[in-house]
């Protein structure tokens, strides 16, 4: 059984839904609370249960070849700003809680139909551009580019990377404060 990664909401969702966190899914919009990529935030692209990560479109982290790609974020590191309600069992279970703490349903209700009839309009226009793209010959040979050997990163080097990037941080602050109260106390001493 995969065991659901809590996210915290904002302050506007916990008033609105009656809950302080919810499992978080593909499609919900997240910003990032913490860390170096505090404030930048998007759209959750891959939620991974094993490794208690959370990918976001938008986020991305340099590789050694120069190529980006998404990375793991925390979900301790993530505030969820809008939920996406298009799936019957999460409303439902929203509908629940909204119950139990006396929220407003038909605003729910409104929210969820709205964001379905969102998702068909994107759906349909994304159906409209896709017959515009370039066909691939299969007779051609792959380019260069996709043959070549990237370098890859297991996930955890990533995270792990992301923690001793925001520690170096941290460790540079102290270090300036320690500067700053020598300097302070030498001046202190010398008066």
């Amino acid at each position: 059984m995969i065991k659901k990664i809590n996210v915290s909401l904002n302050k506007d969702l916990r008033e609105r839904y009656g809950v302080r966190a919810f499992p978080i899914t593909k499609g919900d919009i997240v910003k990032v609370k913490s860390g170096k990529r505090k404030g930048e935030g998007g759209k959750v692209s891959f939620v991974d249960h094993s490794e208690k990560g959370i990918q976001v479109e938008g986020i991305n982290i340099a590789k050694a070849d120069g190529k980006e790609k998404q990375f793991l974020i925390r979900p301790e590191k993530l505030v969820i700003t809008k939920l996406d309600i298009t799936d019957e069992r999460r409303l439902e279970r929203i509908k629940e809680i909204a119950t139990i703490k006396h929220k407003d349903l038909a605003a729910i209700e409104k929210e969820a139909l709205e964001q379905k009839q969102a998702a068909e309009e994107q759906e349909q226009a994304e159906s409209e551009i896709i017959p515009e793209a370039e066909t691939v010959d299969e007779d051609q040979p792959e380019s260069e580019s996709t043959q070549e050997n990237e370098p890859e990163y297991s996930q955890n080097d990533e995270m792990e990377l992301e923690d001793e990037k925001d520690e170096e941080e941290d460790t540079e602050e102290e270090n300036v404060d320690e500067e700053i109260r020598k300097e302070e106390d030498s001046n202190d001493n010398q008066e």
